[in-house]
């Protein structure tokens, strides 16, 4: 089944006798450039700010409570023989006292001013904490404007405390009600309450309308699809998007280029078996689904599974889709021989008709394979007219591996866990590249 091996050099030229075949993508420059959606802070310097400010302006109602009693009694004309801070017994005489009462009621005034003055100050640093934190994102906007109304409501009030004699019960029952705000954003969603890093699923579960696009996260910028993926509801966070047919994209470190008839694509380099990397860090998050796809060629004579070997080799002649270390099997895409001619030897997809190659047990049911090779013969260039693992221009041999469910969507769910290693794509094959490999022309993986 191998072809002979030709030179190889950074860029693999081949035959130019095949048309390009349609792919569905984003748009035409293979990029989403849609605008940015919100951003949202990785420190939640922000939020610590917030939280004190509010924690400063309770402390200063408490002792404005005192002093605020206190003062009503000024405002009425009663002698008072406390103040907010001290207790002292009159010995003087009567002129003494009075002048002395006086000077007192004032200084109360004053510590009643300053104090209303205060809050006044801390709310002021509120809506300036505002001003920057709402080109952050609408998600704290909402926060702030709320509970920057609520205390400027309660400012207000403590301001006509001691002319009207108002009861404390009014500033009370605003105090509640930030308090009730900050709770009623706080539990529909883990952005304040913990300091983990957040994804868009965080975003989504807060704010379920939010719309796709990009968003600063954890000091990154970037892409959350909201809408439904893999049959999930939305919340996905990218890892990773590459497009060939984007000119100003470039293979990965490690990968080679191949190009023919206008089309570019990334494989494997030298002249072994090999499989060439690369991660897909997701910056801290926490993750327990994946879902994507990938888009690549088929390269002279892949013979799917059939060179065996364990999930940290070339088992594959296609991608292997990992994550952490030692790897945890995801996802195989493979690519078989022919789709309409029968190879026989176990070199057919396992899911051809009357295909006997097996499936590795570590793969299960995890896998796409599909050939893009029509003839009975097999040539030394990419099968251009027919890109693998779209479940389109399947042949008669390969009609089941083309009804796979979710095809040309792969999807894993790996329950109650926490994952937070990056995900790994590798391009594999049990030989030369120049006999057979499976470049890559199309990707993207998210995590929820």
């Amino acid at each position: 089944m191998e072809a002979e091996n030709p030179a190889y050099s950074n860029e693999v030229e081949v035959p130019d006798d095949k048309a390009i075949y349609p792919m569905e993508l984003d748009d035409a420059s293979g990029f989403d450039f849609q605008r940015k959606i919100a951003s949202v802070p990785s420190e939640k310097t922000n939020i610590v700010i917030i939280i004190a400010l509010v924690v400063i302006i309770f402390l200063l109602i408490i002792l404005l409570g005192v002093c605020g009693a206190t003062a009503h009694y000024v405002y009425s004309t009663t002698p008072a023989s406390t103040d907010c801070t001290t207790s002292t017994a009159a010995t003087s005489s009567p002129v003494q006292s009075g002048s002395g009462n006086n000077s007192s009621d004032q200084d109360r005034l004053n510590r009643h001013n300053e104090l209303v003055s205060a809050i006044q100050n801390v709310t002021d640093l509120v809506n300036s904490q505002l001003m920057y934190t709402a080109s952050n994102g609408d998600y704290i906007g909402q926060l702030m404007n709320s509970t920057t109304q609520s205390l400027a409501s309660i400012v207000n009030t403590l301001s006509n405390l001691g002319d009207t004699g108002t009861s404390t019960a009014g500033v009370v029952d605003n105090i509640l009600l930030v308090v009730n705000n900050i709770l009623t954003i706080q539990n529909g969603s883990q952005l304040f309450n913990t300091f983990k890093h957040i994804s868009c699923s965080d975003v989504y579960n807060a704010l379920p309308n939010s719309p796709s696009g990009y968003y600063h996260l954890n000091s990154k910028t970037v892409y959350c699809n909201m809408d439904q993926l893999c049959n999930v509801t939305g919340g996905w966070t990218r890892l990773g998007y590459f497009d060939m047919t984007d000119a100003t994209t470039s293979c990965p470190s490690g990968f080679q280029l191949y190009q023919q008839s206008g089309v570019r694509a990334c494989g494997r380099p030298g002249t072994t078996a090999s499989c060439v990397s690369q991660g897909l860090d997701p910056n801290g998050i926490s993750y327990s689904q994946i879902c994507g796809r990938v888009i690549g060629y088929q390269y002279a004579t892949s013979d799917a599974f059939h060179g065996g070997g364990s999930l940290d080799s070339y088992y594959v002649e296609g991608v292997s889709i990992t994550y952490g270390s030692p790897r945890t099997h995801v996802w195989s895409l493979a690519a078989g021989p022919r789709d309409t001619f029968a190879s026989g030897g176990g070199y057919d997809c396992p899911c051809n008709t009357g295909s006997p190659q097996p499936v590795p047990s570590f793969v299960g049911s995890n896998y796409f394979c599909e050939s893009g090779n029509p003839n009975q013969g097999i040539g030394g260039y990419m099968y251009l007219n027919d890109p693998l693992w779209d479940g389109q221009g399947c042949g008669t041999m390969e009609q089941a591996c083309c009804a796979a469910p979710g095809l040309p969507w792969f999807y894993r769910n790996f329950g109650n866990v926490n994952i937070t290693d990056s995900v790994e794509l590798r391009v594999c094959g049990d030989q030369s590249p120049g006999n057979e490999d499976t470049p890559i022309s199309f990707y993207e993986i998210y995590v929820k």
